[in-house]
């Protein structure tokens, strides 16, 4: 296949017709014998599109060889030679430059450029060389047994060459020039042709309303928005303070002079499982914040029978010898406290009747930890717990988010009244907030509580959160106290302000608890290791703590860390008069 490739020619033509005698040879014995009388003549027609794909002979795999052939004096299989090919293909292409006669011998008058899209390649081999004749001459001629097969074995080679060759090595030729005339035509309007009737008419001036209302309507809801806003903005109201204590835990020891450090063995009344010492290891001052950290009992208290005796070491910061006394009986199961805590009260040096708190803290983590921020009376002028009020700014489980209940993702805040233990009205005056994509455990919070005569809320961060919101009305209607058989006569808020039981003086309590038998945690639920129920419940705790004390080594820490705490007393309460400032 040297020299021009065919198929390339072919290519660029619309359609090409060939007649072409095709030579079947007979193989005997190793001869190879035919007879022109019995050749047969067969006619071939090839149409070929003019964006045919080809592919050129270096493009070809390297296994599209045609296949060996026998000699024809010899009988051997050799390989073919290509001159026949080319000879094959040159009676071809001179076939298709000679007119051909119809069915009644009449040679149309046409000419090869007309019906061959290559007549160069007609020239070069006719006319340019004088040799017209004898390509008429020879056109007309039967091809030879070596031209047919040649011509056949091309053929098939084109034809799997380009079958098989891969898609990014196939070309597509190019197109025709385009003539202009015959198919395209431009579109494009001339400018004398462009109408512009309409830029002389006269527009109705009522026109212009449909884009001054649009415009207008927009501009009264920017107008309406921002009045919005500072209305909102102008509802909160800025009340004027007096600074009552601000620390930021500076200094290496803890004020003695404000926080008392309660030291108990009772489990303040909800049977919490920690005791709460007066030691270091329990509450310290780190890195200028301040640690509440839970820590394991002394194994040796629970497993011999021992007794913890806070009144003969003088140290109990309550009065009662069940909040003072406990022991480890390892005949009945009772032990004493299976863990130390740390709780802090501002009692000593600062109780507020109205005003504002803020501290700035993160949450522990670990399972059946019970972190808490509140309030609670200094003097409980209306009755025992919870006749004279509690305030929750926040309370939280150190399970993580999956915990049922709510985990450490969720706080709460809660306001807990009510004549006595069993009409706790806390369900009507109690709500949750939920962290955004993380847990309270995984970094500080602001949390706020402001609290005047006319109402009292909680917020997380800006006082523009709000987590729960109480306008103060009577809490004796509210919680329907009045047809109830109670051991009280009467409203024993009657003698207080609309605000009561919430308006008398409150301390800040800061702790982190463990555990307890109050329902604070689910029987049943995230298996909770001990009953509320049980007698032994701190012993079943204790005998799980391969289980729930694993879930306090955490990045994050089971100790709750408080970077300042800053309480305001509102003005005109406890002697809060003309040094008063307001407050944003």
């Amino acid at each position: 296949m040297e020299g021009t490739d065919p198929s390339t020619e072919r290519a660029s033509s619309e359609h090409v017709g060939v007649a072409v005698p095709y030579p079947t040879p007979t193989l005997e014995q190793g001869s190879v014998t035919h007879s022109e009388s019995n050749i047969p003549r067969r006619f071939a027609s090839f149409s070929y599109p003019q964006r045919e794909k080809v592919v050129s002979r270096e493009d070809a795999p390297k296994d599209t060889e045609p296949e060996r052939e026998p000699d024809v004096e010899t009988g051997r299989f050799v390989k073919p030679s290509y001159t026949g090919i080319r000879s094959g293909i040159s009676r071809l292409w001179r076939r298709a430059a000679t007119p051909q006669p119809d069915k009644d011998n009449h040679i149309a008058e046409t000419t090869p450029s007309s019906s061959f899209s290559s007549p160069e390649k007609i020239g070069k081999a006719g006319s340019e060389n004088g040799q017209a004749a004898e390509i008429n001459e020879k056109a007309a001629e039967p091809l030879s047994q070596e031209d047919g097969l040649g011509l056949s074995r091309f053929m098939s080679l084109t034809k799997q060459t380009t079958a098989d060759a891969p898609l990014y090595k196939i070309r597509t030729a190019e197109k025709a020039p385009v003539q202009p005339g015959v198919y395209f035509r431009s579109r494009r309007v001339k400018a004398g042709e462009v109408d512009t009737s309409w830029l002389d008419h006269i527009k109705d001036p009522r026109q212009k309303w449909q884009s001054i209302l649009p415009l207008l309507g927009l501009f009264l809801g920017l107008c309406i928005s921002g009045v919005n806003i500072y209305m909102g903005y102008r509802s909160v109201p800025v009340h004027n303070y007096c600074l009552l204590y601000d620390d930021d835990f500076s200094e290496p020891k803890l004020n003695k002079d404000v926080w008392l450090q309660e030291v108990q063995v009772g489990g303040f009344g909800n049977g919490q499982f920690e005791e709460t010492t007066g030691d270091e290891e329990n509450v310290f001052i780190k890195d200028h914040m301040l640690h509440i950290m839970p820590t394991l009992q002394d194994e040796r208290l629970i497993t011999q029978n021992t007794t913890i005796n806070l009144l003969e070491r003088g140290t109990c910061t309550a009065t009662g010898w069940f909040d003072c006394v406990a022991t480890t009986n390892t005949t009945n199961g009772t032990i004493v406290n299976p863990v130390k805590s740390g709780r802090l009260n501002s009692r000593k040096g600062a109780n507020i009747r109205f005003g504002r708190v803020e501290v700035v803290a993160k949450m522990p983590q670990g399972d059946w930890l019970w972190p808490a921020i509140w309030m609670f009376p200094t003097n409980s002028d209306y009755g025992t717990w919870p006749a004279s009020g509690e305030i929750d700014i926040v309370e939280t489980r150190g399970n993580n988010w999956t915990y049922p209940q709510s985990g450490n993702d969720i706080i709460s805040s809660t306001l807990h009244w009510g004549p006595d233990t069993a009409h706790d009205g806390w369900w009507r005056t109690y709500h949750k907030e939920k962290a955004l994509h993380s847990t309270f455990s995984d970094r500080f919070h602001t949390f706020g509580l402001e609290w005047t005569e006319k109402y009292i809320y909680t917020y997380l961060d800006s006082r523009l959160l709000q987590v729960l919101y109480h306008k103060f009305t009577s809490f004796w209607e509210i919680g329907g106290f009045t047809g109830l058989s109670l051991a009280t006569v009467g409203n024993i808020w009657g003698n207080g302000t609309v605000a009561a039981p919430f308006d008398r003086d409150f301390s800040l309590i800061l702790d982190v608890a463990v555990g307890g038998t109050n329902n604070w945690f689910q029987d049943g639920v995230a298996g909770k290791p001990w009953e509320d129920s049980s007698q032994i419940a701190k012993k079943q705790f204790w005998d799980a703590r391969d289980q729930w004390y694993p879930t306090w080594e955490n990045h994050n820490g089971h100790a709750m860390k408080i970077k300042s705490v800053k309480m305001w007393q509102l003005q005109g309460y406890n002697g809060c008069g003309d040094n008063a400032r307001p407050i944003g």
